[in-house]
């Protein structure tokens, strides 16, 4: 009997495993085939014009190791602007440590009215939009930030603003149809939550797809990514099949709709909702899927 008991559950837990292993390739090989369609868009419109920016700030004391992952967004977001929307790989610039870094960047780009740049900045930013940057004086904040900005007086800009009370930014930044701004904490009290210890089951599963797509598909970690990172590419993954194109105003609030079922997911109420602020004019600007 014990023979026969010891038979049936081997057979039963080899019969799993591959039910697992079965469904495990079946993931693979549709990340695959979505990756595969991802890449064979056009890209944006005029595309040769459009700059990637990220200003990544990580160092900062207790911290550190949670915002060491906004790296990997940084990673994500390139490699999606490169190979989805066709962004010229000298077009991508980075710049750290301090504002002026980011200002002597902006600098080097064209300030035409058909130049697109896209600045990712990631920072850590206290409640009343200080950005806290080590060693560096008490200037480094989104006012100064702001007029980093206006430094353009004809390109259009678009940014990511991935920082804890990042609608603070919304006080100081200039206005104006050539800018557009994500906010990836959306309300004026809010900051990232870090404490997933149990909420990680549910938002495992609901990342599934995007997580084999990063791993196995471009070979890349994919711990850690922050929600805009996650955003950024399940919006592409859900319109890997939609015909003729959509604009950045239409991709950004697909982020937005990914952003608030991962804000409903049990538990995850703390969880920053994203704003986006943008005028008719970033309507035009079309990701040619075709």
């Amino acid at each position: 009997m014990r023979v026969f008991s010891l038979l049936v559950f081997i057979l039963l837990y080899n019969t799993s495993c591959i039910g697992h292993k079965g469904e495990s390739l079946q993931g693979l090989t549709e990340s695959k085939q979505e990756l595969k369609k991802l890449n064979s868009y056009s890209g944006l419109t005029d595309a040769s014009n459009v700059y990637l920016v990220k200003f990544l700030n990580t160092r900062y004391g207790y911290w550190r190791n949670d915002l060491e992952s906004w790296k990997n967004t940084g990673i994500i977001l390139e490699r999606g602007m490169i190979d989805f929307w066709k962004v010229p790989r000298v077009n991508i610039r980075k710049a750290k440590g301090s504002l002026r870094s980011l200002a002597k960047q902006l600098q080097t780009l064209p300030d035409e009215e058909d130049t697109l740049i896209m600045l990712y900045f990631s920072s850590h930013q206290e409640v009343d939009g200080d950005i806290v940057i080590p060693g560096t004086d008490s200037n480094e904040n989104a006012v100064g930030l702001a007029a980093i900005l206006g430094l353009k007086k004809k390109a259009r800009i678009l940014l990511i603003y991935d920082t804890c009370y990042a609608l603070y930014g919304k006080k100081v930044f200039p206005h104006g149809d050539r800018y557009a701004y994500l906010y990836t904490a959306g309300s004026k009290d809010k900051c990232y939550d870090f404490k997933l210890e149990n909420r990680k089951p549910t938002l495992r599963s609901f990342c599934k797809p995007v997580k084999t797509m990063i791993e196995h598909g471009w070979g890349l970690d994919s711990r850690g990514l922050s929600p805009f990172g996650f955003t950024f590419l399940e919006a592409h993954r859900r319109w890997a099949e939609r015909a003729g194109g959509f604009s950045i105003d239409e991709f950004m609030k697909q982020c937005l709709l990914v952003n608030e079922e991962l804000c409903a997911i049990p538990g995850m109420g703390r969880y920053p909702v994203f704003i986006w602020q943008a005028s008719e004019v970033w309507k035009q600007e079309r990701i040619q899927t075709d």
